[in-house]
């Protein structure tokens, strides 16, 4: 997340949920009264970010737009007014 915070110069809070804390956010979630199998696959979809198995490329984006992808750096280097305080106070 350093990346997001040097783009928008601000910090931008977030969980992890994996681990102690993880566990403490999904009991959270559950207490909010998320079904259990939606919690767990949340959790497991944070692990698996965090080991990086999201972690792929395609061209797909280029062929349905003709446009290449943006990187997230990127993306949030262009839209860094939407991640402002400001922006969300609106």
């Amino acid at each position: 997340m350093n990346f997001l915070h040097k783009s928008i110069q601000r910090r931008w809070p977030h969980d992890h949920l994996s681990g102690h804390s993880g566990w403490a956010v999904a009991e959270g979630l559950l207490q909010s009264g998320l079904p259990v199998h939606l919690v767990n696959h949340l959790v497991t979809m944070a692990d698996l970010h965090r080991a990086g198995r999201y972690d792929r490329m395609s061209n797909d984006v280029l062929t349905l737009t003709g446009q290449a992808p943006l990187s997230v750096l990127e993306f949030v280097r262009k839209n860094a007014p939407a991640f402002t305080a400001s922006a969300n106070a609106a």
